[in-house]
């Protein structure tokens, strides 16, 4: 959810104590199971679920 609040990729690394090949890791393999073609898509695909949800998962922040 880091990116939905456009953090900076070094600044979300740093917080939660990952390299950046592991968080590119991650997004490689979110863009792989939903199809989406670029980490854009994946933000507005990730945005349009997050205001369908009807409530907040505190451990996704």
């Amino acid at each position: 959810m880091d990116l939905l609040v456009q953090e900076d990729m070094a600044a979300i690394c740093n917080k939660r104590g990952i390299s950046k090949e592991t968080a590119r890791t991650h997004v490689k393999s979110l863009l792989r199971k939903t199809g989406a073609s670029s980490q854009k898509k994946l933000l507005a695909l990730l945005t349009r679920l997050a205001m369908l949800s009807p409530q907040q998962d505190s451990s996704l922040k």
